[in-house]
């Protein structure tokens, strides 16, 4: 899940800090989560994939490529 993280959120241009901020949780646990140190609480999904612009599925490691594309809008 990690890797899936930092792909989509590198995909949005996102700092892991300006990720942290939109979830109201710290720069460290995002990187956490990046390195596989940690999972986001289950209940941080839907704000997770909405701030990351894809799918639940797609931070689980299904649907990776058809999703993280729509910066722009």
């Amino acid at each position: 899940m990690g890797n899936n993280i930092r792909t989509l959120r590198e995909q949005q241009r996102l700092s892991q800090s300006a990720l942290a901020q939109k979830l109201g949780v710290c720069q460290q646990a995002v990187g956490k989560w990046e390195r596989g140190i940690s999972d986001p609480k289950w209940s941080l999904a839907p704000q997770l994939a909405d701030a990351l612009h894809c799918t639940i599925d797609a931070l689980y490691g299904r649907e990776i490529s058809e999703c993280g594309n729509d910066a722009a809008s």
